[in-house]
């Protein structure tokens, strides 16, 4: 491993522990064990940190030391009284060498102050989080974005589109804006993000306004949006209390933003042992569906809307079970598209909580299947510095262009409590009949 890959996944591990760190103080048991965790956290953080100061001061050094070879090389060169033709060769390399260590040190410099200045923010959120100050955590890491996605982004790769804790991404496209959902973290039980493009966004903080009394605090995730005439539809997954088991619920929101309000008095949907990760679908007739998991054993279906999207129409239809090695058993996340006369089902599968998390596709009959699992599969696996992608959500831009939405680990730290950061992926139709591809 190079010594540049080395500080790479210093910094790296740095920021994203102590951006998980904020992240953890929503969920878990209790205060105490809040604490304990953070603690911990806050001691492995100052440890990561150390090193990446340490590693940065000695890339610079190296750095400082090749741009001062690389003058001298060009000083001497100048002053000798070699071969013209020699002299002139070994000029323009000495000169490619001088600009390109000045380029690697501008860009370590500027990466350093990135590191900075997104550390102090963090911990500024994270501060604001013990004081039981959502909003203030909000405006904090909305100040920090820029500055953490900059020391998050490896030289030649793209940076994550949110440098937070932004788990179970969906997209609601409203007109010419963006409303970016996502599970509980810092920003709130259902976080949301606002943008009128794709690459730049505003953290806007808690999309849920209140939580049901049949629900458990803090077991938030997964949240999916639906517009229905004047009415935004927030489907989300919640913990029922009495049971224990996972369960789909429904708030409301006057406006795609929200603020959303779950008036329910039981959940929507639970299954026999849980059902999470609703995502709904409308065809080309306008009929709306909602696909969610059901646990044990894992599989997927689709279950007919009415027109106001609040309660089913239909009995539930089974899309897909886990069928292909690399799905481990499990299969989950699922979202839906229809292009041209084909409807293609995106899903996640395998274990969430590592690095053999991957993005698949199925080809259906229609919404209410059956579809089956292509070939081809996983389309999205690890790779670089982003692990475990999976929780996908298929979106339109205002082009009509297709884009997968979807959370990654930050190597090197993968694995909970560390944090899952917002992916966008191209999705083309190129392969055969038309088979989906992405390009992150």
């Amino acid at each position: 491993m190079t010594a540049a890959r080395r500080r790479a996944l210093l910094i790296s591990g740095a920021i994203v522990l102590v951006v998980a760190l904020v992240a953890g103080f929503t969920s878990g048991s209790s205060e105490a064990d809040r604490l304990d965790r953070a603690r911990s956290e806050e001691r492995a953080q100052r440890s990561h940190l150390r090193a990446a100061k340490v590693s940065i001061t000695a890339q610079n050094k190296a750095l400082r030391n090749a741009y001062s070879a690389a003058a001298k090389l060009a000083k001497d060169l100048v002053e000798g009284n070699a071969d013209v033709a020699l002299t002139q060769n070994d000029l323009s390399i000495a000169k490619t060498a001088f600009q390109n260590t000045s380029l690697l040190l501008n860009a370590q410099n500027s990466r350093r102050d990135a590191v900075k200045s997104c550390l102090s923010g963090v911990k500024r959120a994270l501060d604001a989080t013990r004081a039981n100050d959502a909003r203030g955590a909000t405006t904090f890491l909305r100040a920090a974005a820029p500055a953490c996605q900059s020391a998050l982004t490896d030289p030649g790769r793209a940076a994550p589109v949110l440098a937070f804790d932004f788990a179970d991404p969906f997209i609601l496209r409203a007109g010419s804006e963006y409303f970016a959902f996502a599970t509980n973290a810092a920003g709130g039980s259902v976080q949301e993000a606002h943008g009128t493009d794709l690459s730049h966004w505003d953290l806007t903080g808690n999309a849920l306004g209140n939580i049901p009394a049949w629900a458990v605090a803090g077991s938030i995730w997964a949240p999916a949006a639906l517009v229905r005439g004047p009415v935004t539809v927030l489907y989300y997954t919640a913990r029922e209390a009495s049971s224990g088991r996972q369960c789909i619920t429904v708030a409301l929101g006057a406006r795609p933003g929200g603020p959303f309000l779950d008036g329910s008095t039981a959940p929507l949907e639970c299954g026999d042992m849980g059902a999470i990760d609703p995502s709904p679908f409308v065809d080309a007739n306008g009929s709306a569906y909602l696909l969610y998991k059901t646990e044990r054993p894992a599989r997927i279906w689709s279950r007919p809307l009415t027109p106001d999207g609040r309660a089913f129409a239909g009995p539930a239809q089974a899309l897909l079970s886990s069928s292909q090695h690399w799905e481990a058993g499990n299969v989950e996340a699922p979202s839906m598209l229809r292009n041209g006369a084909m409807t293609w089902l995106f899903y996640s599968g395998n274990d969430w909580n590592g690095r053999s998390y991957a993005e698949g596709v199925a080809r259906c009959v229609g919404p209410g299947g059956p579809c089956t699992a292509i070939a081809g599969n996983p389309i999205l696996a690890s790779q670089g510095s982003a692990a475990g992608p999976g929780g996908g959500e298929v979106f339109t831009d205002a082009s009509g262009g297709w884009w997968l939405a979807y959370h990654a680990y930050q190597e090197p730290l993968v694995k909970y409590p560390n944090s899952r950061l917002l992916h966008f992926a191209r999705i083309g139709f190129g392969g055969p009949g038309g088979t989906p591809s992405l390009t992150p």
